[in-house]
Order: structure tokens, then sequence, then C-alpha cells
């Protein structure tokens, strides 16, 4: 059996990482913003964000951003699940009564709890972390991007004092820059669709444990193929 105690620090881990990493890179790049849009004024003033200050704003940032779940909406991450997998095999082979989507999800994550090596577990676990980081930092530069764009018309239909500062337009075209560069590539795509055919593969070479629990709803006495 997998060592429950290794999958779940791994587990707590990675999910820290999803609240972490976004946190605070959206914490960062906020304070640069409003720097740079204080700088298109007369009054510039520059503006220092104590370390306490950041720690909560980047943990706050973090919790809200893991909170709207935005990458879980994605094409990449609701087509080809495993759990998807395992509801068209009991179908095929007339399960009854009838698995529905909850049920195969809930089973998927039992034999991935239970039989899944612990070495498998953490490919698993870093790649639907790299997923969900790498997205949610995309989205967040191409809203930092709009948002410097807007300041940018702003300044220049208002009225505001004229007052040459280019470092607002360079934020506007990194960041365009970079989320373009992410969308082209689209790595963390690629790697979660990765991700889930591996699982598969593994339900697929693991079939006759499969089929009994989708048969049985409940665990062989033993399978030779778990830890």
């Amino acid at each position: 059996m997998l060592n429950s105690s290794t999958g779940s620090s791994s587990f707590g881990i990675y999910e820290g990482l999803r609240i972490l990493i976004p946190g605070y890179y959206l914490t960062f790049i906020l304070w640069w913003f409003f720097q740079l849009t204080l700088r298109m004024t007369a009054d510039y003033f520059p503006v220092e964000i104590p370390f306490v200050a950041f720690v909560l704003f980047g943990l706050i940032g973090g919790i809200l951003l893991y909170a709207t779940e935005g990458s879980k909406k994605r094409k990449a991450f609701r087509e080809n699940q495993p759990s998807a997998y395992l509801l068209e095999l009991s179908r095929t082979i007339g399960v009854q009564p009838p698995l529905e989507e909850k049920d195969a999800q809930h089973l998927y994550f039992f034999i991935l709890n239970s039989y899944v090596p612990s070495s498998f577990h953490q490919r698993i676990f870093f790649f639907g972390m790299v997923f969900h980081v790498l997205t949610t930092i995309r989205r967040i530069t191409l809203w930092i991007g709009i948002m410097s764009l807007g300041v940018i018309l702003l300044h220049l239909t208002a009225g505001f004092p004229p007052k040459y500062d280019p470092a607002m337009a360079y934020f506007m075209c990194l960041s365009f820059a970079l989320y373009l560069i992410t969308l082209w590539y689209n790595k963390a795509d690629r790697k979660m669709q990765e991700n889930y055919q591996d699982q598969i593969q593994w339900l697929k070479l693991n079939q006759k444990l499969v089929l009994y629990i989708l048969q049985h709803r409940e665990a062989p006495i033993s399978f030779a193929g778990r830890e």
C-alpha cells in the first residue's frame, strides 16, 4: 500500500506552493504596477511596503487565487481525466448499477491513494501544481498588462500634466510579451494532459484491479501490483 504519511506530506507541500507562488507573484507585480502608476503623476513619491505587510498580502492573495480555482475551468484540466476513463470503461462493461461521474471520481481517488506507487504520486502532484501555478500566473500577467494599458490611455486622454516616463509602457509591453510567450508554448496545458495520459496508462496496465473495483465497488483482498 502507498505510504499515506508520505503522500499526505507531499500533497500538502504542493498545495502550499499553489498558494504561495501565485500569491507572492501577484503581490510583487501589483507593487511595481502602483509604483509605475505613481511615476506617471507630477507628484511622484516612492512607496515602500513593509516586510510583514508583504508577507500578509502574499498569503491573502494566494489564498484568494486558490479559492477561485480559475485553472480548473480550463479545457486542459477538464478533458481526458482518469475518472472519465473509468466512467467510460464502466459503461463498456455494463456495470450495474450504472456509475455516475461523481462515483467515478471517488473510485479513481481510492485507486490513486491505495494502489498507485508513491513515485507516481510525486509526479502527479508535481505536474498538477505546475499546471495550476503557471495558468494562474499567466492570468495575472494578462490582467496586469490590461490594467497598465488602461492607465496609459487614461493618462493620455484625461489631461494629466505631461510627464514623459516610458517605464509604464515598457512594463505593459513586458507583461503582454510574457503572456504571449506562455500562451504560445502552453507547456502547462500539455504537461497536464500528459499527466492524465500517464495515469490512464497505469489504469490500463492494471486493468484486472480496475475491473474488480468497478464491478464490486470494493477493494480486492490482495493485489500483486500494489506497494
